[in-house]
């Protein structure tokens, strides 16, 4: 993503998360100016042998109250602090990818497994956010993780 001739007060959020056995999928929230929008897409492959193509994708206007409850999510996961990625990573896995613009500034970070102790690397908000915007777009039930452990993350609901 990129902010390249996007006014101060563009924003945008892109998460992709790619389970290894299940179909990729992303979502994206765009605000710019009065415009808002949200797309969530399903890939047809698998993560972690082929992608696939687009096999559902949905696009409709994002309310005002969503996008603010987006930046106040990003907040409280202090996202800005996060580094690109940490050191927890493994042979199989999901992987989450969160790209950001705001305020001109363009961030990516990238997480194996966010909800495997999620409580100790300090990503409860950040999974509570990605989850909660997944739901949202009705595209996370097919794909989220089978079972956590009794470290593991647990939703703030």
């Amino acid at each position: 993503m990129t902010a390249r001739g996007k006014g101060p007060d563009y924003f945008a959020i892109r998460l992709v998360y790619l389970p290894t056995f299940r179909h990729p999928i992303l979502v994206r929230y765009e605000e710019d100016g009065r415009k808002r929008v949200r797309r969530a897409v399903v890939l047809s492959g698998k993560a972690g042998y082929d992608l696939g193509e687009i096999a559902f994708q949905h696009t409709d206007e994002a309310s005002g109250t969503e996008i603010a409850d987006i930046k106040k999510g990003l907040e409280r996961a202090r996202y800005w602090d996060l580094t690109s990625s940490d050191a927890t990573f493994g042979a199989d896995g999901d992987t989450l990818t969160v790209e950001v613009i705001r305020n001109g500034q363009c961030k990516a970070i990238s997480r194996w497994e966010p909800e495997h102790k999620a409580t100790a690397r300090g990503l409860v908000p950040l999974v509570d956010l990605y989850v909660g915007l997944f739901e949202r777009a009705a595209i996370w039930r097919d794909v989220a993780p089978m079972a956590f452990g009794k470290d593991d993350y647990v939703p703030r609901r």
